[in-house]
């Protein structure tokens, strides 16, 4: 069976010999569109033929591109046809390609022919003999018309030139002539021959009188215009200098101050003022007031409620006398399981001690019940229970039982009780929510209240659920009395900021007050007497004194690098960043005020 495969225009014979080599059939057809590239010379068609002879396979083409056919043909290989296809057109390709010689790449270029037109036969050179050039005589002028003024020149005939495609003009106007014959010598016509003389001498010639300046006269206006220009470039070249190194060029430099961090303890006596006097350095006021906290608390506590599992069990009695077992006093148990008599048994008969086999117990099977919901408390038939009696004890060689029935029905479900750990919970939570906001809105008055300098008092707490009832949060109350001392927040800054700045050396400084922070604690709190004494722990951090001002002109036109250097050598600094404008700086500028020198805290 024939494949066919079908081709691109760009398919080279490289890829049509990788396509037949993947192809199993011997007899293959390739349908080749017009204008392949295949078709641009008859080599690839010869080429391809190589190849397919080496694949042992038989090529069939089928094209409608006239020259395709024609190489196809010529490489050897077997033409089809579409049903359009005539007979004639396969006799005009077969005689087209014995008469027709085989084109080159140029004329493919061309517009082609099914059949090319014969060319015709080349006419023989002639051989000529040597002539004497004669002189060339152009044409006599046509006379001028009547209208024309005899000032006037006589309009020259156009001269005639000679066709390429006459005879004569293969001529050529001077031949070569044959050894031992003298040149001939050629008499050129001067252009007055041809009337130029005589045009040129009638047509009159305007001649302008230039005036010839002298030497002590200086050409003024170009003069003025060379030193205006000469002037304005070099007023440029000074503006541009001026602004390129001089205006443009900024420079902004952040400095990082190096801090020393600062933590000390301070303790004060404080007292209120009576009588408008206080002995002590910090000041107290009293203060009381009357608290409201609302919110809500999650319950954390577990209730295990669910079915208990129940069952038959029998029981096996060798201690040999009938014993008397109370529902009450009475405890099955297999691990951690216990369960417990439905009903009492009175006088359980006993099993001879000859009687080995748990099948000769004749008693009647006892309902169980779990003691607990879960179905974890789910057993099977079969499972042997511990007996464990009040009076009786614990025998389980002589006294036990096992599951006749299985004990099924137990679930389990948990929910959320209440418990009184969670009230207890909810009542600090709200005791610490009411102070915390308390001591914010002193803080916000300048006024500091202290841990340990005030005492609460509960007036009334509540919740909308009880202890032990099923929830999942509950909304809860409280209203608190607040009674204490509250010292100024400005006067312990102060004086705790003095205190330390009293240890520091003259050239150091400590940081904005904004900054510092501390966590006051009161003790000994005397309500009768309004006095506390109050430790504070202050944190705080000092540095070297910067004088901003002297670093423009310190490093006003230094390099980038001095400059750098410069800083680096300063110790009260801890980092610097130096930026130039416009980038392509590397120095820093000229005037201070181009200078921006600004203070960073870190």
């Amino acid at each position: 069976m024939i494949k066919t495969i079908y081709l691109n225009i760009e398919d080279d014979v490289r890829s049509v010999v990788l396509r037949l080599k993947t192809t199993l059939a011997s007899e293959v057809l390739l349908v080749i569109p017009k204008k392949s590239y295949l078709f641009a010379d008859s080599i690839n068609l010869r080429l391809l033929r190589k190849q397919t002879d080496l694949l042992g396979k038989k090529i069939y083409i089928l094209t409608q591109d006239e020259m395709g056919m024609v190489y196809a043909r010529e490489a050897g290989f077997g033409l089809k046809f579409f049903p359009s296809q005539s007979r004639e057109v396969n006799k005009t390709i077969v005689s087209s390609s014995t008469q027709a010689p085989r084109p080159t790449m140029r004329d493919q270029m061309k517009p082609t022919q099914l059949v090319p037109k014969p060319t015709p036969e080349p006419i023989p050179p002639q051989i000529k003999k040597p002539q004497t050039p004669q002189p060339i005589t152009p044409p006599p002028a046509a006379r001028p018309p009547v209208s024309v003024p005899v000032s006037a020149p006589a309009p020259q005939p156009r001269p005639q030139f000679l066709s390429p495609q006459s005879p004569q003009s293969h001529q050529p106007l001077i031949s070569i002539p044959s050894p031992g014959i003298k040149k001939p010598e050629v008499q050129l016509k001067s252009p007055s021959m041809f009337g130029l003389r005589e045009k040129y001498e009638k047509t009159p010639i305007k001649v302008k009188r230039v005036e010839k300046r002298s030497e002590s006269q200086p050409d003024r206006p170009k003069t003025k215009f060379r030193i205006f220009l000469a002037l304005f470039l070099l007023v440029s070249a000074a503006a541009a200098v001026y602004l390129l190194f001089f205006v443009i060029p900024k420079a902004t430099i952040t400095l990082y101050p190096k801090y020393d961090a600062i933590d000390q303890e301070f303790e004060f006596n404080a007292s209120a003022k009576i009588d408008g006097q206080t002995g002590e350095p910090l000041q107290v006021e009293r203060f009381e007031e009357t608290l409201i906290q609302s919110g809500s608390i999650d319950s954390t506590g577990k209730k295990e409620i669910g079915s208990k599992s129940s069952g038959m069990v029998k029981i096996f009695n060798y201690t040999g006398k009938p014993i008397t077992l109370k529902a009450a006093t009475t405890t099955l148990f297999v691990g951690s399981k216990k369960y417990v008599l439905n009903n009492d048994i009175n006088a359980l008969k006993a099993i001879p001690s000859t009687v080995k086999s748990e099948a000769a117990n004749v008693t009647d099977a006892i309902p169980v019940t779990a003691l607990v919901g879960g179905d974890d408390y789910n057993i099977p038939a079969g499972t042997r229970l511990e007996i464990t009696n009040q009076s009786f004890g614990s025998k389980p060689e002589v006294l036990y039982a096992k599951v006749s029935t299985s004990f099924v029905g137990g679930n389990s479900r948990l929910i959320s009780i209440l418990t009184a750990q969670d009230l207890e919970k909810a009542k600090k939570d709200l005791m610490d929510k009411a102070i915390a906001t308390l001591k914010q809105d002193y803080l916000e008055k300048d006024k500091v209240i202290m841990d340990g300098g005030f005492k609460t008092e509960q007036v009334e707490f509540g919740a909308d659920k009880k202890e032990g009832d099923e929830t999942t949060n509950s909304a809860t109350r409280l209203k608190m009395k607040v009674t204490g001392l509250a010292a100024a927040k400005s006067q312990i800054v102060t004086l705790a900021r003095e205190k330390i700045a009293a240890r520091l050396d003259e050239n150091s400084e400590l940081q904005p007050a904004d900054a510092d922070t501390f966590v006051p604690s009161a003790r000994n709190l005397d309500m009768l007497n309004l006095k506390v004494a109050v430790d504070i722990t202050y944190k705080t951090r000092s540095r070297s004194k910067l004088s901003i001002d002297e670093f423009p002109a310190k490093l006003k036109g230094v390099s980038r690098t001095q400059a750098i250097s410069e800083l680096e050598a300063d110790p009260a600094l801890q980092k610097f960043e130096i930026s130039l404008s416009p980038s392509w700086q590397s120095r820093m500028p000229f005037f201070p005020d181009k200078i921006t020198v600004r203070e960073v805290e870190e």
